[in-house]
């Protein structure tokens, strides 16, 4: 039978939690086993399908044609993460600063926001982050005289190699608190990864006392590549005739 989605939205109507969980459960269900022979066309057999492996410690579904997961935690949790000013930045009272940026950062790990996973062979991958902090106005690794950043760094991380392209900045309350609280997005893409076991996670400093994250989610999809030697499917026609 066709995939059939069991709550629908109207525009101005409240989406509660249990009714969008109904219509993913109903889309998992039909994924893992409910398509039916009538719904498969040029005589493919239900038998033929390949059902994805899902690993609900990880949050991941292995599929022969890559990998998804990730993680998302809300205020409704009660859960955060972020940084604090020990261990992170470089502040020290020897440290220089160049227009009041310091020279050095020392990055250190966000917790629960890292996602390790296996590749059976090369991928394209693509890996996102996204969260909502919030930075104190005190900083315990301010100087008077050289000044300091007064603001928190992130990164994205693959295989403890940086991405700072990836970067990703708020800062504290009393220099920009319009900007103390904006949401943090960044992603990574990476062509040819190659097989083996990989982690992505979110790596930063803060010189202000304390930078929380109370809302935040990880994404990663990645896709194996063709086999030497395939051509890639032939995309359709823009103008349909």
């Amino acid at each position: 039978m066709p995939l059939v989605i069991p709550q629908t939205f109207a525009n101005g109507d409240p989406i509660a939690a249990n009714l969008v969980n109904e219509n993913i459960n109903a889309v998992q269900t039909y994924v893992n086993g409910g398509i039916a022979q009538g719904d498969i066309k040029d005589k493919f057999e239900t038998r033929h399908l390949m059902r994805g492996e899902y690993n609900p410690i990880q949050n991941q579904l292995n599929l022969i044609t890559g990998i998804m997961g990730g993680q998302s935690y809300s205020s409704a949790q009660s859960s955060f993460t972020g940084l604090c000013s020990s261990p992170s930045g470089e502040w020290d009272g020897t440290g220089t600063t160049g227009g009041n940026i310091l020279t050095q950062e020392t990055d250190v790990g966000v917790a629960n926001t890292g996602i390790t996973f296996y590749l059976a062979q090369p991928a394209d991958v693509f890996f996102q982050f996204q969260g909502t902090p919030h930075s104190t106005a005190v900083s315990n690794l301010k100087d008077s005289v050289k000044g300091g950043y007064r603001r928190s760094r992130f990164y994205i991380y693959l295989d403890g190699v940086k991405q700072s392209h990836s970067l990703m900045t708020t800062w504290d309350e009393s220099s920009a608190p319009y900007k103390t609280r904006m949401p943090l997005s960044s992603f990574w893409a990476y062509t040819g990864l190659a097989a083996g076991f990989h982690t992505f996670d979110i790596k930063g400093f803060t010189d202000t006392k304390y930078s929380l994250m109370f809302t935040w989610s990880t994404t990663l999809e990645a896709f194996y590549q063709l086999p030497t030697g395939a051509s890639n499917p032939t995309n359709p026609s823009d103008n349909p005739t």
